[in-house]
């Protein structure tokens, strides 16, 4: 009887510091102040974006990734809808340093991607978010508490993703 007591408490404290880590892992954290210019040129203070929308879905990738520009197109198609449904904004951030500049431009101009295009030449957000590479993604609430991040990109994941944010939305 003791033992299993003793193994019961052990069971309970796993599972409680478990959901903690999952916590954690999620990134129930708020969002770190970034700004970010658009292709216009003209800087964009994240945090004041995020405070328009009830949730905004911030997608971090870079040119020369042919997974992130899956995901953008996949988003892409699905955007309106998503923004019409769901009340969300999706803002595509790139990585692409200085030098690719107009790499960024060119290629946003050229998909017509519907959703705001930024860049991050100098790598402040991989920085502070500490992500390990793109497409990385959060969704945040208009607080600025991430409310979930997804690293990586497989075809399908939209569906995944639009999940989320209908659970978050509503």
């Amino acid at each position: 009887m003791r033992k299993t007591i003793y193994a019961l408490a052990i069971t309970l404290f796993v599972l409680a510091n478990s959901q903690n880590t999952y916590a954690q892992s999620i990134g129930l954290k708020t969002l770190p102040k970034l700004t970010f210019k658009n292709l216009d040129n003209k800087k964009v203070d994240l945090d004041q974006s995020i405070k328009e929308n009830q949730l905004t879905v911030v997608s971090f990738w870079a040119t020369w990734c042919g997974p992130c520009l899956q995901e953008l197109s996949a988003v892409s198609d699905l955007y309106e809808d998503w923004k019409e449904d769901y009340g969300v904004e999706f803002l595509a951030v790139s990585t692409d340093n200085s030098r690719n500049l107009t790499k960024v431009k060119a290629m946003a101009n050229g998909k017509d991607w519907p959703f705001p295009v930024l860049t991050d030449p100098e790598g402040t957000a991989q920085s502070k978010l500490n992500f390990p590479a793109v497409p990385f993604m959060l969704i945040v609430n208009q607080k600025g508490e991430v409310l979930y991040k997804h690293n990586g990109y497989a075809p399908g994941f939209e569906e995944e993703l639009e999940e989320k944010i209908k659970s978050f939305a509503l």
